[in-house]
């Protein structure tokens, strides 16, 4: 089975993601910010990590990002255009000018 590169890079950072996002419940549920079962603070890292993941995969691969760096990914999020700006063609931006018109004129 052969597994797509960018799957492949965003599963592992997927272990780094599941092991902060197990710190940081853990950390809430321990100051009593939120107050849930010890079992939870472990599926609720999971579907963190698994939302972080699919979204990471899914926007890579729409704007066909190779780089696996997090902060030319975040960076590139930040400087792209909107969907309506990338699917307007660059006529269509522009105001068109009439140009005069000349009537069939020949001088022999």
């Amino acid at each position: 089975m052969k597994i797509d590169s960018i799957v492949k890079q965003e599963l592992w950072r997927s272990v780094a993601t599941y092991f902060f996002s197990f710190l940081l419940f853990a950390y809430l549920n321990l100051k009593g910010y939120i107050l849930i079962e010890p079992e939870v603070i472990l599926i609720l890292a999971f579907v963190f990590t698994a939302t972080h993941f699919s979204l990471l995969v899914w926007y890579r691969k729409r704007e066909q990002l190779l780089n696996p760096s997090i902060s030319l990914i975040i960076n590139h999020i930040f400087e792209s255009k909107s969907y309506e700006e990338k699917t307007t063609e660059p006529y269509e931006k522009k105001k068109s000018v009439s140009l005069p018109r000349f009537e069939n004129r020949y001088v022999f």
